[in-house]
């Protein structure tokens, strides 16, 4: 709440709202101004019980606003929860299991990159199993379209 020095403060960020008349006050000439977003702690807490005042005017349209961009983010949100699908993260597996050379044996998998414990391992992995999976010895790739 405002003390009645603040009300008369001519310095206070919304002393503005002071000097206005009272048609300029009823227009909607100040309703939505930025300086109300930057200073809530400023607003004259007596003139929000009147539904014909800047004032209050101000903070319906800034509570509309807020429940507008709650809404947006639950609906986004919502959206972006709805795209996951159990396909995106079944071909990622796929594709981990291709590139490390993974082999179901049974209930479980054995992958040859499990075996690269030092950097020797590894380029004999990269030479012998990541490289001709990268670059076969086709001259001509089949088309996307004609895939199956």
């Amino acid at each position: 709440a405002m003390s009645k020095d603040d009300d008369d403060d001519e310095t206070a960020p919304l002393g503005f709202l002071d000097r206005l008349l009272d048609e300029e006050r009823h227009s909607n000439l100040h309703l939505g101004d930025v300086r109300f977003w930057k200073h809530l702690e400023h607003i004259n807490t007596s003139l929000i019980y009147r539904t014909k005042s800047l004032e209050y005017r101000t903070m319906k349209l800034m509570f509309c606003e807020v429940m507008l961009y709650v809404s947006f983010l639950a609906v986004f949100t919502a959206f972006l929860v709805l795209q996951r699908s159990g396909s995106l993260y079944e071909s990622r597996r796929h594709q981990l299991d291709y590139w490390a050379g993974c082999t179901r044996v049974g209930d479980g998998k054995t992958c040859t990159i499990d075996q690269v414990t030092s950097p020797e391992s590894l380029m004999e992995w990269m030479a012998y199993d990541f490289a001709p999976k990268a670059f076969t010895e086709q001259e001509l790739y089949p088309p996307i379209g004609s895939a199956v």
